[in-house]
């Protein structure tokens, strides 16, 4: 379980854009209120062999679905969405 006080952790969970009230880091990562939430739940408990078949595949674009990104460091370099297909090159999980 990851100490919810890290502040690593809570970089992850910010508010989402104006407009999205129901948002709230659950207990179990799943951000309440996001189109792609239980999606990014399943990719963390199936067994990649079922995820690469495409059984929880990541969604294309949270904005266009309207949700946020929430960014991983993918690279040390760039940063990927937790929940979709996204990428930029830059360091996004830092701020």
């Amino acid at each position: 379980m990851v100490d919810r006080n890290d502040s690593e952790t809570n970089a992850d969970h910010r508010s989402p854009p104006p407009g999205i009230e129901h948002w709230a880091p659950s207990h179990d990562d799943r951000d309440a209120g996001h189109p792609f939430r239980w999606r990014t739940w399943l990719r963390g408990r199936l067994p990649w062999l079922l995820i690469n078949l495409g059984v929880a595949a990541k969604g294309r674009d949270c904005i266009a679905a309207g949700g946020w990104h929430r960014w991983y460091n993918h690279d040390d370099k760039s940063s990927h969405c937790y929940h979709c297909d996204v990428g930029r090159p830059e360091r996004l999980w830092e701020r």
